[in-house]
């Protein structure tokens, strides 16, 4: 789901192969294993800076073992490269999400979405909490919009509100677009208040599932015919 697309006990990322090793010539077939490590280089590199800014292609170079020009090979710049390194995330979010669409109701659905979702962040980690620092292409078409990963996810999210309006399941008065906004960012928020949790303590312990359920039921409740 977009958030920075508009504009923007957890797992670690691992530093990407190679990182500061001299690196010979990419043989042939190599090209994409290649271009995987600078993905993940650009990834790691994030997030140790916190934001795209303090990340140069140089650094990403090095952290891979090639020289800079060797980047623009796979990408045209900076910022084709983390809108790919970011994007492949949310395509990730979005088959996770997708897997869980099986038959029942819509209630039930959309609780399995939101299941994914945190469940998905919480696997990530530091992964989740960087996929939303990449800005969209200044050349990108709008039309080109509805079919990021992200931006499909609200949609899925939003047809199943209009089904379950037509079915009787949820209020009539429910706007599918706004819920659908309003859905993740209660999950979102959920997520990364899981994921930050050691980092910002809460005057008491913190159960994510207890969190995820409540968080799911408030939803459920909210849009309950």
């Amino acid at each position: 789901m977009p958030g920075s697309l508009h504009r923007p006990t957890s797992p670690r990322c691992t530093v990407a192969p190679g990182a500061g090793a001299t690196r010979r010539r990419a043989r042939k077939g190599e090209g994409e294993k290649l271009h995987i490590e600078i993905l993940d280089a650009a990834e790691q590199l994030l997030i140790e800076n916190g934001s795209i800014d303090n990340v140069s292609m140089r650094a990403i170079a090095e952290r891979v073992g090639v020289t800079p020009p060797s980047l623009y090979i796979h990408f045209a710049d900076k910022e084709a490269l983390f809108f790919e390194c970011c994007a492949r995330r949310f395509a990730e979010l979005q088959e996770a999400i997708v897997s869980v669409l099986a038959d029942g109701s819509v209630l039930d659905r959309l609780w399995a979405v939101g299941e994914a979702y945190i469940g998905f962040g919480l696997r990530r980690g530091q992964q989740y909490e960087a996929m939303w620092a990449f800005r969209l292409p200044d050349d990108m078409d709008e039309t080109e919009l509805p079919l990021l990963p992200g931006y499909e996810l609200l949609a899925i999210v939003s047809l199943l509100v209009t089904e379950g309006i037509a079915n009787g399941e949820i209020r009539k008065d429910v706007d599918p677009q706004q819920s659908a906004i309003a859905m993740w960012g209660s999950v979102h928020g959920t997520t990364l208040i899981l994921i930050n949790g050691d980092a910002h303590p809460t005057p008491f312990p913190i159960d994510p599932a207890a969190v995820t359920e409540e968080t799911l039921q408030m939803i459920r409740r909210g849009v309950r015919a």
